[in-house]
């Protein structure tokens, strides 16, 4: 069971007696009641908030009950107050009620009853007001602690409130009228929303400040309890938005113009592949229009339909995020709608949204269809230039031989028969010795000029590479190079038979072998050289190698430039111009290892 206090301000102790005997008939609830019967008590009764309820008797003597109400009232009690009276009076009614009585009950009226329902009802009125003040509270402080200002205007342009926030930016609330503290206005703005707002209309518009600030305004109806509008506002500053905004556009605009002038294809893709955007140098470049490529793909509009396209253009989207150093740069070739082959070189920049996921791709391009013809226009040209030099080492090894077979065929065969009839004469000459003598120095002299002109014959082309073969050639030259240099150990291994060497190599083995041994002989110093020809791996397969002193690469190369080299260039150009591939091994104090290998089915060249 409930229990409350009442307070009883009341002088007639008969009225006080009938009250407490009308309380404690009342059965819902239980009832403590405290009597005060001066005025000077009833104020510090009022104020202790130790009661639940009041009842106030309307005549206290000289004291009118009202004005103990409004004192009441005005130091802040929100104690619930009952005026009670002897006889029912109208204007008194109103006047209780104005004044903050939370109801007013005739004493002649009053039953238990009546007085049970009247506490209830004003206990019932106070928790609603306490719960409506508490809104209120709730309410108020939202708006207080509002970063935005916030403000609340009447149908009238009063303004009723504005909250901390506003009164720091416009000022203190000295101007009544929203027209006069806003805008310094005396009379209302001609843009002003007040009459839509005040017709239920939520209105957002934009307002720049005499001092260059932007607010985002947001104005909608307040419905009051009384059924009234007031205006609610709300002022959002945008001045940093706008000003961004405003520089991001003028940024856009000038970037937009250097992407539509530059001299270069750019272009964006999405994450499927679809053009999303080509300036005006591409489209003009392609020969396309902007509606044409957008939402397509350029597999079969600009890059040739071939399946390895697709493919290709659909892991670079998957591949890209992962690895975009592997597209940074690549070349492709491209199908103009001219119908003309180009060439261009792409630069690929993965375009990414705030969690790292592919929204698109930039591609910027460059022509390079020049380059390309430059370029297929210089190895053509040195495919020409190494067939010229190729042809040009046969012809000089066929004027070699050409040469070789005239010295064999009349020099060599003339001294031979001067030597001849020269001996023939000394057999049958019986005359003094002095002629004797100069017979047997033409013989020499014949002699002499029969065996220079074996070796400038075996120089040129040695006769017995055409006679004999590699084979039998290189077993002939190692033992001509043993009997020449006696301190260096020579040996070789020849693995391959005749067959196995096609014919227009074998002068070039033999030419390599020649220069690598003199060269050995003369600037090695080394004690041993080993000399091997044989098939490794469907390959043929030279080696000379030596254990002298070897050499400095680098250097050595440098003075080929001088002609004071080693002979190493010509031996490698004689290598590649006839199909094959040449390398040295060599370091101070390491010795050489020449190696040179050509397939061993390498066509004549």
């Amino acid at each position: 069971m409930e229990h409350l206090n009442v307070l009883l301000i009341e002088d007639d102790e008969d009225d006080f007696v009938i009250i407490r005997d009308l309380l404690s008939e009342i059965r819902s609830c239980s009832y403590h009641l405290e009597w005060v019967s001066k005025r000077d008590n009833a104020l510090d009764a009022l104020k202790s908030s130790v009661h639940d309820i009041c009842l106030l008797d309307y005549r206290l003597g000289e004291t009118n009950g009202l004005e103990i109400l409004e004192d009441a009232m005005a130091a802040g009690c929100e104690l619930p107050i009952i005026l009670l009276t002897g006889y029912g009076d109208y204007e008194v009614d109103v006047r209780a009620t104005r004044s903050g009585a939370a109801d007013f009950l005739p004493k002649d009226q009053m039953t238990s009853h009546v007085l049970e329902r009247a506490v209830r009802h004003a206990l019932e009125h106070k928790q609603a007001r306490d719960a409506l003040k508490k809104e209120r509270d709730r309410f108020m402080n939202i708006l207080e602690s509002m970063h935005d200002p916030v403000y609340i205007i009447d149908w009238d342009y009063t303004l009723r409130y504005i909250n901390p926030v506003g009164t720091r930016l416009f000022g203190p609330q000295s101007a009544a009228r929203c027209y006069e503290y806003f805008h310094g206005r005396r009379d209302p703005c001609p843009w002003c929303k007040n009459s839509r707002v005040m017709r239920g209309e939520p209105v957002r518009w934009e307002w720049t400040t005499a001092d260059g600030r932007t607010y985002d305004v947001f104005d909608t109806p307040l419905l009051n309890s009384d059924g009234t509008i007031h205006k609610l506002g709300i002022l959002h500053d945008i001045s940093e938005y706008k000003r961004v905004s405003e520089a991001l556009y003028k940024s856009e605009e000038k970037y937009r113009m250097l992407v539509e002038n530059a001299a270069s294809i750019i272009m964006t893709m999405d994450s499927r592949g679809a053009i999303t955007f080509c300036n005006e140098f591409g489209q003009r470049f392609f020969g396309l229009t902007e509606a044409e490529m957008l939402g397509r793909s350029p597999v079969g509009m600009i890059v040739p339909d071939r399946p390895e396209s697709r493919s290709d253009l659909a892991f670079m989207i998957q591949d890209i995020v992962m690895h975009p150093e592997r597209y940074e740069c690549n070349e492709s070739e491209i199908t103009l709608r001219s119908g003309r082959t180009a060439w261009i070189a792409w630069t690929n920049k993965v375009i990414q949204d705030d969690r790292e996921r592919l929204t698109g791709i930039l591609s910027i391009g460059y022509d390079i269809t020049e380059r390309k013809l430059a370029e297929k226009t210089l190895r053509e040209s040195e495919r020409q230039l190494r067939f010229l030099s190729s042809k040009l080492l046969t012809a000089q090894e066929e004027e070699r031989k050409r040469i070789a077979r005239e010295l064999h065929d009349s020099i060599g065969s003339s001294l031979s028969a001067i030597k001849f009839s020269l001996e023939q004469v000394l057999e049958r000459l019986d005359e003094p010795e002095a002629v004797r003598k100069s017979v047997e120095a033409l013989i020499g002299a014949a002699a002499n000029a029969i065996e220079e002109s074996r070796r400038i014959m075996t120089d040129l082309r040695p006769s017995i590479l055409d006679d004999l073969g590699i084979v039998v050639t290189i077993g002939w030259f190692c033992r001509r190079c043993r009997s020449i240099y006696s301190d260096i150990l020579i040996t070789e291994d020849i693995s391959v038979d005749e067959a196995d060497i096609p014919e227009h190599l074998k002068i070039v083995i033999f030419r390599i072998i020649q220069e690598a041994m003199n060269n050995m002989a003369k600037y090695s110093k080394a004690g041993e050289v080993r000399l091997s020809l044989g098939m490794n791996e469907e390959r043929i397969e030279l080696t000379v190698a030596d254990n002298g002193r070897g050499f400095d690469l680098h250097e050595c190369l440098s003075r080929e430039g001088t002609r004071k080299g080693l002979g190493i260039t010509s031996m490698k150009e004689r290598t590649e111009l006839s199909g094959g591939t040449f390398s040295i091994e060599t370091g101070i104090g390491r010795g050489t290892l020449i190696r040179a290998c050509w397939p061993s089915r390498i066509p004549c060249a």
